[in-house]
Order: structure tokens, then C-alpha cells, then sequence
């Protein structure tokens, strides 16, 4: 009996005693702990910079050009600078300019028309007036008028064949006189054609019916050239008279020409001047223009 109540107190004391235990545990405070040690580290050696030997480019070469020098597209190394232009010859139709680049080098040649002081001084359907000599005496002077009824362009027609390459430009004249002068001595007139882009004084001016056979019907062979674009072309004449006529004293003359030029070509001017330096025998264009002369260029 005394061995179990001993048994009992021992008991019981050791329960108290585990209970005081837990209820006393607390977790330790972080900042209280002290921090462990880090293994001791080598330090890592000093490398230096490493010896390279830079390899040399294999350029990549750029083409050069006007504006362009040729350099390595790699790396940027220029070998030569801009290529110098390679301009075109200008001529009355076109522009200089570089067969590289394209650029435009310079404008187109001025007319030899504008260069000796001539100006296109009439416009299609309007009226001027005329001043030239009577027929019978070249002393006396008549007045009229002188028109450009119409000018057209077209490639063929029934009596106008196809020309590869070419057109033809039909323009007709009236010229009327209403004077005294002219009903009692008739009256005379030169007309002629010029180049308006190679025109030159020295030029030939037989009449029409002086030109050499074509082939072409009724159409003679100039004995100029144009230039066009830079090259000399022939070109065709051909004049045709459509009516003289005198009612009342006064006098109507109506006059036709038609050249075969080259397809575009836009230089034919007709010229009307007064026929008091009129001369025999071999003439040049020089001869036949004075203040008065009327120029007809032939452009719808």
C-alpha cells in the first residue's frame, strides 16, 4: 500500500515538471543568434586582358557612283572617293546629263531661230498685216493681209503614204491685197521655210520647184537637214497652190504646204517676207528675211 501512493507522488511530480518545461520554452530571437560563419573562399586570380590578333577585313566593296565613294560594307573603310559624271551631249530636243547617275548637267541648246534675234511673231487663225511690192515694179509698195488657216498632223492619208518613222504637217496660207497698188500692178511675195532649231542664214533657199524627185508623189527632198535629238534627218517639201482669185480689184491667194518631217518634229516655220530684195539666181535664207517678215511656226 505505502508503495503505490510512492509510486502515485512520483508520478504526479513528473507531469508538474514536464508542463513547467513546455510552458517556459520560447523560440530564440533571430538577432539574438550569433551568425555562423561562411567558409573561407579563395580569391579568384587576375585574368588580364587576353592577346588577340584582329584578323583583316575581307571587304565587301560598295560600287561607287557620282554622289557614293566605294567603301567596304563591312567595315566602312573607303577606298576611292565619287566617280567623276559621264554627261551626255545636249542637243535641241534634250538635256545633258549623267549616264551614271542620271543627274540633269544642262539645259537644251538654244534655238539658233531664238540665237539670231528672230521671234515667231503670228498665232494661228489671226490676221496681220503684210507689207511687200507690186509685181511690175518692185519701186511700189503694196499692203495685205497674210493668215495661217490651220495647220494640221497626221501619219497618212489616201494620197499621203506611210513613212516608218515619220508625219506629215499641213499648214495653208491666205494672203489677200486690197490696195490700188496691187490691183493695178499685181503684187509679189516670198515665201520660204526655216528650221527653228538649226536654222541658219546661210541656208539654201531655192524654191520648191528647184528640189530633187523624192519618190514620195508630189513631195520634193529639202536641201537642208533637221537635227533632231542630235542626229541631221531629211525631211520633205511639197507646195500647192489652191486658188488665186481677183474679185473687185481685190486679190485672194491661198497657199499649201505639207513637209514629211520626222515623227514629232515641231521646228517647221514658214516664213512670209516682202519680195523688195527680191534677186535672181542662187539665194541664201539670209536674203529673203527683212523687219517685216512674218514667221508662221507650224504647231497646231
Amino acid at each position: 500500500m505505502v508503495t503505490l501512493k510512492t509510486n502515485a507522488k512520483f508520478i504526479i511530480l513528473l507531469v508538474i515538471t514536464l508542463l513547467l518545461f513546455v510552458g517556459c520554452s520560447e523560440e530564440p530571437d533571430i538577432e539574438d543568434l550569433e551568425p555562423t560563419p561562411s567558409p573561407a573562399r579563395t580569391p579568384r586570380p587576375e585574368l588580364g586582358t587576353p592577346d588577340v590578333t584582329e584578323l583583316p577585313c575581307n571587304h565587301f566593296w560598295r560600287i561607287p557612283d557620282c554622289h557614293t565613294p566605294r567603301y567596304c560594307l563591312d567595315c566602312g573603310e573607303v577606298s576611292e572617293g565619287p566617280t567623276p559624271h559621264e554627261p551626255t551631249e545636249a542637243n535641241f530636243q534634250d538635256r545633258a546629263y549623267c549616264i551614271i547617275c542620271g543627274d540633269v548637267l544642262g539645259d537644251v541648246l538654244e534655238p539658233n531661230f531664238l540665237a539670231l534675234g528672230f521671234t515667231i511673231n503670228t498665232t494661228l487663225g489671226r490676221s496681220y498685216d503684210f507689207q511687200t511690192v507690186t509685181f511690175l515694179d518692185l519701186e511700189v509698195e503694196t499692203v495685205g493681209t497674210a493668215s495661217l488657216l490651220f495647220v494640221n498632223v497626221f501619219e497618212y492619208e489616201a494620197d499621203f503614204p506611210r513613212i516608218a518613222g515619220y508625219e506629215y504637217i499641213r499648214a495653208r496660207l491666205m494672203m489677200t491685197f486690197d490696195d490700188e497698188s496691187a490691183a493695178e500692178l499685181g503684187y509679189r511675195y516670198i515665201i520660204g521655210h526655216v528650221d527653228f532649231y538649226n536654222m541658219s542664214l546661210d541656208d539654201p533657199a531655192l524654191p520648191t520647184e528647184l528640189l530633187s524627185e523624192s519618190g514620195i508623189p508630189g513631195f520634193m527632198i529639202s536641201n537642208r537637214t533637221l537635227n533632231f535629238h542630235g542626229v541631221e534627218r531629211e525631211y520633205f517639201v511639197r507646195h500647192d497652190e489652191i486658188s488665186t482669185t481677183w474679185d473687185n480689184g481685190v486679190a485672194v491667194a491661198v497657199r499649201e504646204y505639207t513637209f514629211l518631217v520626222p515623227a514629232g518634229y515641231d521646228g517647221i516655220v514658214l516664213f512670209l517676207s516682202s519680195a523688195a530684195t527680191w534677186v535672181d539666181g542662187d539665194r541664201v535664207i539670209g536674203d529673203n528675211i527683212n523687219e517685216g517678215t512674218l514667221f508662221f511656226r507650224l504647231v497646231p
